[in-house]
């Protein structure tokens, strides 16, 4: 399409090839992408802030951290300050690639450039830390992103909780009813997070008592709730309870 617009004089603007960036970026061909604003520069097209974060966000996607730094120089060079967005892109991709004290250092220099943690950081690096066992690291983030005035939402209590238990940080987890008193209901995703692991960890009876208090909070098992109390009671040998809860009206 793209060679067909040309081939009939309507030149593609910035936006049009920031969309096929973009497309090949999450397909994991960040390197056509980057063929790509070759192209864009031959035909004097001046690729903009979101060129880049979206060629830096294809490479971290692929691990490739050396390559999203040089993209996110080279776009400095051409006199376009990294912003917020660009910095999330680094960490999260320094995180999901278990460089956690890289994700620390680009962290760091955001003040440097006079940029200020949003709540997407502070949850990209919350994740990173839980999924090295750095819970204890983890949990004083937590205190100094509410020190600094920036409030957990929904999806950093969802890191935290999941984290606790990946980490079979129980006791702590369990402390999770208390997020009620900060605003913040927990879902049946957060509870199937919970019964998940007392079913891995044999507490079956654990795990039936927090089922059997969902509907006093206004919760529905969903599939994915049955499925793990099924397979927990299976475990241990406990086949007349996985029936019954297979036979409940609504489970299908």
């Amino acid at each position: 399409m793209l060679r067909d617009m040309t081939s009939k004089n309507v030149f593609p603007d910035v936006l049009t090839f920031n969309t096929l960036i973009n497309a090949l970026c999450k397909d994991g061909m960040a390197k056509k992408a980057e063929a790509i604003l070759e192209v864009m520069v031959q035909r004097g097209v001046g690729p903009n802030a979101v060129t880049y974060r979206t060629l830096m966000d294809g490479y971290c996607l692929l691990g490739h951290m050396d390559r999203a730094i040089e993209v996110c120089h080279s776009m400095v060079d051409k006199g376009i300050e990294p912003n917020i967005i660009c910095f999330n892109i680094l960490i999260n991709g320094h995180c999901k690639n278990m460089n956690i004290e890289e994700a620390m250092n680009v962290f760091c220099e955001m003040p440097r450039k006079g940029l200020k943690p949003i709540i997407e950081t502070y949850n990209t690096r919350l994740q990173g830390l839980f999924g090295v066992g750095r819970c204890s690291v983890a949990q004083g983030l937590l205190n100094e992103m509410q020190a600094w005035g920036q409030h957990p939402d929904f999806y950093t209590y969802w890191i935290w909780l999941d984290g606790l238990c990946k980490n079979r940080r129980i006791d702590e987890a369990l402390l999770f009813e208390e997020l009620e008193c900060s605003g913040i209901n927990p879902d049946i995703t957060m509870h199937n997070i919970l019964i998940h692991r007392f079913c891995k960890d044999g507490k079956v009876e654990m795990a039936k008592n927090l089922f059997g208090k969902l509907s006093h909070k206004g919760l529905w098992p969903d599939i994915v709730t049955y499925n793990m109390m099924v397979g927990g009671f299976c475990e241990q040998g406990l086949l007349g309870e996985a029936k019954e809860l297979l036979v409940t009206p609504g489970y299908t």
